[in-house]
């Protein structure tokens, strides 16, 4: 770790990262309040691995770091680390007024488990820009459950409700098929089909971790490794 050479830093990171213990910890930690964004980088993709109480906090301060490719990474290791916390933290940039955190916060809940990223999604509904909402009614199709086959119904028949939007509640509640499919059968078909034209398409098309990785699990620079 006091190699000049940043490529051997990193690799030293990565080692501690898996082999555990109070002297990784150490490092890491040091790596995590370092002034050198790169170094907070590298902290916030082996934190996860160590599974400490001290570590999770670590990776919830560094998730609000002002670098927004150490606070992505940072907030996908929480999210394998401490759910509970991501979801607090996920919560939290759903509510911020920039547009691009609130994407990549919507993009995050999609990495919690169903039943903990169904709330999230479902305020996400609420949001003023069209596209947050088209975006959160096409995860919600994927996360299923009761309460998101209701909000997607109501989505779809609100006059309210954009085109885009109905569009993507349409879609959402033919993919999760059932009762309600069948009730409401002629305004799916009638809005599944209609023609829109959007800026994303699914949340899969942002970007979640910096440099093109598409996981928390890539090993690509700006993701947590396994």
């Amino acid at each position: 770790l006091r190699e000049n050479d940043p490529q051997v830093r990193s690799a030293a990171l990565q080692a501690l990262g898996q082999i555990g213990g109070p002297a990784a910890e150490r490092a890491l930690s040091d790596a995590a309040a370092s002034r050198d964004p790169q170094q907070r980088l590298l902290a916030a993709q082996q934190l996860h691995n160590l599974g400490s109480s001290a570590a999770a906090a670590q990776l919830e301060q560094l998730a609000q770091d002002k670098d927004r490719s150490v606070a992505q990474s940072a907030l996908y290791g929480l999210v394998s680390a401490q759910p509970e916390r991501a979801a607090r933290l996920i919560e939290s940039g759903l509510r911020s007024p920039d547009r691009e955190v609130r994407l990549q916060a919507l993009a995050t809940a999609q990495s919690l488990e169903a039943d903990a990223a169904r709330p999230l999604l479902l305020g996400a509904l609420r949001d003023p820009d069209p596209q947050m909402i088209r975006l959160a009614a096409d995860a919600l199709g994927r996360a299923g459950g009761a309460e998101a086959q209701n909000a997607l119904t109501d989505l779809l028949t609100q006059p309210q409700t954009s085109a885009e939007a109905r569009k993507a509640a349409a879609e959402a509640l033919d993919r999760m098929g059932g009762a309600t499919a069948r009730r409401y059968k002629d305004w799916i078909e009638k809005y599944r089909t209609s023609e829109t034209t959007t800026e994303i398409d699914t949340l899969d098309e942002i970007d979640r971790c910096p440099d093109d990785c598409n996981g928390p699990d890539c090993d690509n620079d700006g993701c947590p490794t396994e």
